[in-house]
């Protein structure tokens, strides 16, 4: 018979000295080993007091929520996780978002384990749904915290803009079910979101929507520390994920904070929000970029403005990869506008997003609500397209939809003529993708421009946008299939756009070839 020399705090059954989890009642026992870092943990220990590994029972409990949780994920979102494989060791850029509960222990000694465990199951529920909203990954769940990565294995262009975007919506869904907490328990439910950018070498164990994510490195140390540090009720992000999104975000300087092991303290700031104004969106820095290489395209943008300012209409179309520079002779386009045609001529600029492609009407839902100025306009609105992701297509004829929002734009008009821009048209949903078939049709004969720009991705339904434009407009469609720079534009674009003069010119070929051969 085995010694018994190792008594469980729980039940106070005696067990093996070998043992590491109680016979009688499943408690973790007094010197198991962080499963992690290998430190030794106390018996009572839910998480590793080195590196916040869950311990034990805490471990499973958690994987068996998470397994749970997983089966309300997006199918969409599923088949891409699925698509993308299992991550091996990779080294990647991320984006990492941390959220806890704030006050936990001392919410947890005031319930019994099921009444906390039903709090905490809840919670999960509804702050899991904007992480797979934007396309991020449940790394891990840790007790009464989450870990989410917005890079691996998923990549997006905009990671570091989902993951403040995921952090604002969990912490109104969690506001939200605050009140629910504190009717039934009486107890006040707060969480603290805290997000860094860096490079991290990210693996999986695992299959499909369940792999656990791990990551090593000073980047995901950091993105715990803007957690901890945050206040309750605010998401705090690292200088690194500023760097990112300076133009897009109304942020509160929190001032440098000190971190374990790093020799300087490290800038946080506080988001309260997106700019509605944003600056530029593109390329690096916040201030205007050079136009170079692209006198061609301007010179025929400029003619299709003179020709809108003599009571025209035409429609341009910029073709092109991603970084060509459609974007920036958008930019160009307005100026010209604003000095040629004037003014008071009314510029409309709706951009498609990534993450926005399942809400139908996504980017003109902000322009319609601030347009239907009338109580009887705000009620249509509210009745054709409600509050919810697709429009009442079964209750509602989508013409009436199409008909309000044309009538919208052709009272905001006037007699005007109009600059319709739509940026990455790649990028909008198929109502919205409609809606611009519409405005085609109503603006044909009419002092307007309606300059778009796409990826050259002949099977996606923004292509059809272009057949129909060449058969509403014929020869007033003009389309500018963007080439790419030549050597010496190249050179003097970046040269502009890092600010980097003094480089070595043989670090300027490489970051030339580089973008070559990412094209």
């Amino acid at each position: 018979m085995p010694e018994m020399n190792k008594t469980c705090v729980q039940c106070h059954a005696e067990n093996p000295e070998q043992a590491r989890f109680c016979m009688n009642c499943g408690t973790a026992l007094a010197g198991q080993s962080c499963a992690n870092c290998q430190a030794t943990l106390a018996a009572t220990a839910r998480f590793c007091d080195q590196c916040g590994h869950p311990a034990g029972n805490q471990l499973d409990s958690d994987r068996h929520r998470q397994t749970r949780l997983a089966a309300h994920a997006p199918e969409t979102l599923t088949r891409k996780l699925m698509a993308e494989g299992k991550l091996s060791g990779e080294r990647r850029v991320v984006t990492m978002l941390f959220a806890d509960v704030v006050g936990s222990t001392s919410m947890g000694e005031q319930l019994d384990a099921e009444s906390w465990t039903a709090i905490m199951n809840g919670a999960f529920e509804r702050i899991m749904q904007p992480i797979y909203l934007y396309e991020g990954t449940i790394a891990r769940l840790m007790g009464d915290a989450l870990l989410a990565f917005f890079g691996a294995p998923i990549r997006h262009e905009d990671d570091p803009e989902r993951a403040v975007k995921a952090g604002l919506a969990l912490l109104d869904a969690a506001a939200a079910y605050s009140r629910d907490v504190e009717g039934r328990y009486g107890l006040r439910f707060q969480m603290r979101v805290g997000i860094n950018t860096g490079e991290v070498v990210v693996g999986a164990v695992g299959s499909n929507l369940m792999y656990e994510y791990t990551a090593m490195g000073d980047a995901v140390n950091l993105a715990a520390r803007m957690e901890q540090t945050a206040e309750p009720g605010t998401v705090q992000i690292s200088e690194h994920t500023y760097a990112f999104l300076a133009p897009l975000l109304d942020v509160e300087p929190r001032g440098p904070i000190v971190i374990k092991g790093k020799a300087a303290p490290v800038e946080a700031f506080v988001v309260r929000g997106f700019r509605s104004q944003p600056g530029r969106r593109r390329g690096l820095g916040t201030g205007p970029t050079r136009l170079v290489g692209r006198k061609t395209e301007v010179a025929a943008l400029e003619q299709a403005i003179l020709q809108v300012a003599a009571g025209e209409s035409r429609m341009v179309a910029l073709l092109a990869e991603a970084g060509m520079g459609k974007s920036r002779l958008i930019e160009e386009a307005r100026d010209i506008w604003q000095t040629g045609v004037g003014d008071g001529a009314p510029i409309f600029s709706f951009t498609g997003v990534s993450y926005e492609t399942i809400h139908a009407y996504g980017p003109f839902r902000e322009w319609l609500q601030a347009e239907a100025k009338t109580p009887a306009d705000r009620q249509t609105l509210h009745r054709l397209l409600g509050g919810g992701v697709e429009p009442e297509a079964d209750r509602v004829d989508k013409e009436e939809i199409f008909a309000f929002i044309v009538g919208l734009f052709e009272q905001a008009i006037g007699q005007r003529s109009a600059l319709f821009v739509f940026d990455d048209l790649h990028w909008m949903d198929s109502a919205s993708l409609e809606v611009i078939l519409h405005l085609m049709k109503s603006t044909k004969d009419r002092p307007a421009l309606l300059l778009l720009a796409t990826r050259p991705e002949h099977s996606h339904p923004a292509w059809q946008v272009l057949a129909a434009g060449r058969s509403v407009y014929g020869n007033r469609l003009l389309e500018l299939a963007l080439e790419p720079l030549n050597a010496a534009e190249s050179y003097a674009l970046m040269t502009d756009a890092f600010v980097i003069q003094r480089l070595p010119s043989d670090v300027l070929e490489k970051i030339q070839t580089r973008a070559e051969i990412g094209r």
